[in-house]
């Protein structure tokens, strides 16, 4: 009969294999992309605590967490790159075509007011229902890697003196040389956690009257 700690090991073993690492990664990144497209409030003129109308609140919300996630493409490729025959800085493309999609998104999407007529959401535009299940698939996603790094970067000895060097220093092989961009990217990831929080607690709560648009996009 098959342990549970066989079955533990098994399975800690899975997420520690660099394919499997790399498969999750670029899985967040797709769906990150596309679930920004599918956000509805995108389309609202109202304010945000950042000071910007909604529009533009989600494209500086996207472009920072684009460049976490770009830190983290960073700590993957030069420490465990998926091949050698790429040279230089051959990703960055890649990038600029995340912030040009997201760029060309926001400005193409026109601020959209609740006049009273029948003014029905973009067809591409999912139901809510399932925007929430992308957005909680996007967090398993992130929870999954912030415990790959966790679990790649196994233990690290140094003295322990204080709470942080126990809970924070000691984590991710440690704020040491040759392990300091690892270390602070893995620790940016809870930045990427938190945004997934908000993104789903924005889509659970969403109701078009709250931000001025029509009744037609409660879908």
């Amino acid at each position: 009969m098959i342990s549970l700690e066989y079955i533990y090991k098994s399975l800690l073993k899975f997420l520690e294999e660099p394919d499997i690492r790399w498969f999750f990664y670029l899985l967040a990144i797709v769906f990150t992309v596309f679930i920004f497209i599918q956000e509805p409030v995108r389309f609202s003129g109202n304010k945000s605590f950042l000071g910007v109308n909604m529009k533009w609140h989600y494209y500086i919300l996207a472009v920072v967490n684009a460049f976490n996630y770009m830190f983290t493409f960073l700590a993957l490729w030069y420490t465990i790159p998926f091949t050698n025959k790429f040279t230089g800085y051959w990703y960055l493309p890649l990038f600029i075509i995340i912030l040009a999609v997201y760029t060309q998104f926001t400005i193409s999407s026109s601020i959209v007011e609740d006049t009273g007529s029948l003014n029905p959401p973009p067809n591409y535009l999912l139901p809510k229902k399932y925007r929430l299940f992308f957005h909680y698939f996007i967090l398993v996603l992130d929870i999954l890697i912030f415990i790959q790094f966790m679990l790649a970067a196994g233990e690290v000895n140094i003295k322990i003196t204080t709470y942080l060097d126990k809970y924070v220093f000691g984590k991710f092989g440690g704020f040491l040389p040759g392990n300091k961009m690892n270390f602070v990217v893995s620790w940016l990831a809870l930045l990427g956690l938190a945004n997934d929080i908000y993104n789903i607690y924005m889509q659970n709560g969403f109701i078009a009257c709250k931000y001025g648009l029509p009744a037609s996009w409660d879908i």
